[in-house]
């Protein structure tokens, strides 16, 4: 079985704007903001800090890593990163890693396992390491990211009605309007052609 990731981040295209992150989510803001600036979903990056760091910005793991993204040293070097207990800078360089792994790999799983242990270990063992640690952190992950999308999208038809409303009356779309395309030449998405998308993110295939 194998989750895709194109679909995931073509939601964020066809959308127009990332979904924000949850209200009562913890540095929601900083969040917010990588996740616009990187095309990466608001849903992964919080399923990441909260399998790697449970959202503490001072954790400091066995190995050295460091923050809410729990960026080793030398990553977070690379990265430019200066602070890694600064929430603004661990986020936004955790997502740039992020980012710079969802180009190389093309499935989800194997971008995590690259997160997890390295995208050497991924390249030496041809997909996701032998590692327990590292295969029980993509499962986990990827249960919270699903479950997160699921509740996100929940929010998100619950509030259509308000949304037509709007649309009705002429009124300009709030922000992060998933229904309405950042492109005004375009027409609104139909729930049915979001929950199209919405399918194709989170499905398994052979």
């Amino acid at each position: 079985m194998r989750r895709t990731l194109a679909p995931l981040l073509l939601i964020a295209a066809l959308c127009g704007l990332q979904a924000p992150a949850h209200a009562d989510t913890p540095f929601r803001h900083e969040i917010d903001a990588a996740a616009q600036r990187h095309g990466v979903p608001v849903e992964l990056i919080e399923a990441i800090i909260r399998v790697e760091s449970s959202g503490n910005p001072l954790a400091v793991s066995r190995a050295g890593a460091r923050g809410l993204m729990q960026l080793m040293p030398g990553t977070a070097a690379l990265l430019g990163v200066r602070d890694s207990f600064d929430p603004r800078q661990n986020i936004d360089g955790g997502v740039r890693h992020l980012t710079a792994l969802i180009e190389r790999f093309d499935r989800l799983p194997l971008v995590l396992a690259a997160y997890h242990a390295g995208a050497g270990a991924v390249t030496t063992y041809g997909g996701i390491p032998p590692f327990p640690e590292t295969r029980s952190y993509v499962t986990k992950v990827l249960d919270v990211f699903e479950d997160l999308s699921r509740r996100a999208e929940a929010t998100r038809w619950a509030a259509a009605p308000a949304r037509a409303e709007r649309t009705a009356r002429h009124d300009r779309p709030a922000p992060h309007d998933v229904f309405t395309s950042a492109d005004p030449k375009m027409p609104p998405l139909t729930r049915e052609e979001l929950d199209a998308i919405i399918r194709a993110a989170t499905r398994e295939t052979d």
